[in-house]
């Protein structure tokens, strides 16, 4: 009997032996396992941090487009704005000297009809005086 009592106990310690092994390897995986998972989530944030990087940058590169157009169509409707000015300018200017050109030509016209006035009025003086002179 006491030798049946000391097998029963080698068999005890032999498969507290093996669970013991078995607890030790499952701690080990599940140590392994929570190393891999903390890995996992660090870099899962790290991606979330990237992730939020690249759609501020995506925004800040559509605001820049947004101010970049509207700059341009700004300072396209300003030079558009400058030319209309200049082009008024430049045609009241065109009307100005055309109208001049027109007093010029009147006061020409007006001067060579005064000068044919003027003369025939000296004739006509001329004549006067011969005639009072031969009277």
């Amino acid at each position: 009997m006491a030798e049946k009592i000391a097998i029963q106990i080698v068999d005890l310690e032999y498969e507290l032996s093996t669970q013991q092994k078995l607890f030790e390897d499952y701690n080990s995986t599940i140590n392994s396992l929570n190393q891999h998972i903390r890995e996992a989530e660090r870099q899962i944030k790290l991606m979330e941090h990237e992730i939020s990087v690249v759609k501020t940058t995506e925004r800040v590169q559509k605001a820049n487009l947004v101010a970049t157009t509207n700059a341009l169509d700004a300072a396209s409707e300003s030079l558009e704005r400058i030319k209309n000015k200049q082009q008024q300018k430049s045609d009241k200017m065109e009307a100005a000297m055309e109208l001049e050109r027109e007093k010029s030509g009147r006061d020409l016209e007006a001067g060579i009809m005064e000068g044919k006035l003027s003369s025939y009025l000296v004739l006509e003086r001329i004549k006067a005086k011969r005639a009072e002179k031969t009277e």
